[in-house]
Parts: structure tokens; sequence; C-alpha cells
């Protein structure tokens, strides 16, 4: 298994009491929970794999051009509840207008997401902050979208994109493999995690 190293930057103690409190907050209302983040995806990223001859040094040449889009996503156990795709990064009247939308289609949920900074902007509707329920710095583990994401990374490295249609291709596979899909596996395993 991978090495990880907790980066929880408080006392044992202060960990301890968060968790329970997480615990607590979560619990009563475990099936109502909308999981949302953001990520970015890099395309144009080389592989790390390769081929070469028997006694030769496996080599790439590697190419200064990146292009990254964005993605911000909540999901629910049933299903994907929405979706932005941006080229570029994701700023703060983005995301508001993201969480209008949404909790106006999903008002009796409660919103779990970590604490970037655009999740805390000023400008958020009072009501929509009430409902949000922050993650503990530094535990993505207990995050039902990070491990969507890892499932959605591994996909958008087997399709084939490129620069002119990646957004596209993108909401494809939202659209195609993922509409469907149920995402309570994701959340077991984060309530696993927390012990609920």
């Amino acid at each position: 298994k991978k090495v990880q190293t907790n980066k929880y930057p408080y006392s044992k103690d202060k960990f301890d009491k968060d968790v329970n409190k997480l615990r607590s907050l979560i619990k009563c209302r475990k099936n109502r929970i909308i999981s949302v983040d953001e990520t970015s995806i890099d395309f144009i990223v080389p592989s790390n794999y390769g081929w070469s001859k028997k006694g030769t040094k496996c080599t790439r040449k590697i190419s200064n051009k990146r292009y990254r889009v964005s993605m911000l996503l909540a999901i629910s156990k049933n299903k994907i509840v929405n979706y932005h795709i941006n080229e570029g990064s994701f700023k703060s009247d983005n995301f508001n207008e993201f969480m209008d939308e949404t909790v106006n289609l999903n008002g009796h949920y409660r919103y779990f997401m970590d604490n970037a900074t655009i999740h805390h902007n000023r400008f958020m509707d009072p009501d929509i902050k009430s409902k949000i329920i922050y993650n503990l710095p530094y535990c993505p583990s207990y995050n039902p979208i990070e491990y969507f994401f890892n499932t959605f990374k591994k996909e958008v490295r087997r399709i084939n994109t490129n620069r002119n249609n990646n957004i596209n291709q993108l909401v494809a596979l939202l659209e195609t493999k993922f509409k469907k899909t149920r995402f309570d596996g994701y959340f077991k395993k984060s309530y696993d995690n927390l012990k609920i």
C-alpha cells in the first residue's frame, strides 16, 4: 500500500474532537448529503510508461505545452447532481452560481465540501452557507467525491482527447458512462473511514 502522511495541522485531541463533530453532522443526514468539489484535468501530459529496446533507457521528449480545464461537480449517492467545466480555474462567482443551481434543485440536502477558499467566500448566499458541512483539513478520504475523481481521471486518460474538443469529450464521458451510475460505494467508503 502507498504510505500516506497525516497532515492534519492540529493536535490529536483537536483532531478527535473535530472528527466527532463531523460524524454527528453527517450521521443524522447521511442519506441526504451531496458531495461537492472541483478538480483540474490536464491534457497533453505524457505517460509515465513506455517501451524501449532491452538494455536501453526509456526516454521521452516533454512538450512545454499543457492544456488544463477545471471541473466543478456535485454528486449524491444516486447520481451526478450538477457539473460545470471551464477552461482555467473557477472563481468565487462561478462557484456561487453553481451552488445556487445545485441548491435550487436539491433544497433538502446538506453539501459536503473541503475548505477551499472559494467555498468560504463572503458573497455566497447565507442560506446556502448554512447548509454546508466542511470537511476536516487534509482529510480527503472522508469526502466521497475524491474517490469519484480518481475513477473519472482514469477514464479520461483512456480516451483520446485533444485541445479542440476535450471539453465536449469530458461532457460526453459524464453523460454516457457516469450519467446512470450510482455513487453509494464512494459514500460508503467515506463513511467507513469516518466510522459512521
